[in-house]
């Protein structure tokens, strides 16, 4: 007996029928990415010629207490812990990215404020905070 498989594929390299399509065009069904669950992380990117600038992911608990996740500002991603108000100015203040040939460590820094903002907003308007 081979090392390999010789079944028949059952769904890779098949064309799979989409029972929705038509639903989803007309705007009749809503996509996955249209459902909110509550605790769910919500991320922002933004993107320079083929890689992030800056990102973060953001999660609220009912209580406002929230958690940001920055990416693409420091050597590693930073993790960020607080109320939900004062997460922004505290990621903005803490981070120090350097300077590259796309973008200003200045510019970067700020770009991180605002993807934090943007994701802190989505995370607490899911969780009704």
């Amino acid at each position: 007996m081979s090392a390999v498989d010789e079944r028949p594929a059952r769904v890779v390299g098949r064309a799979l029928v989409r029972h929705d399509a038509l639903e989803k065009v007309a705007g009749r069904t809503r996509y996955a990415a249209d459902f909110g669950f509550p605790g769910m992380l919500h991320a922002v990117l933004k993107r320079a010629d083929d890689f992030a600038l800056a990102c973060a992911a953001a999660v609220v608990a009912p209580d406002g207490h929230a958690r940001v996740v920055l990416g693409g500002v420091g050597d590693r991603p930073l993790r960020f812990e607080g109320p939900t108000d004062e997460l922004p100015a505290a990621v903005e203040a803490a981070v120090e990215p350097e300077e590259d040939a796309f973008v200003s460590a200045a510019f970067r820094r700020r770009l991180a404020g605002v993807c934090a903002r943007r994701a802190l907003a989505r995370a607490k308007e899911d969780a009704g905070a």
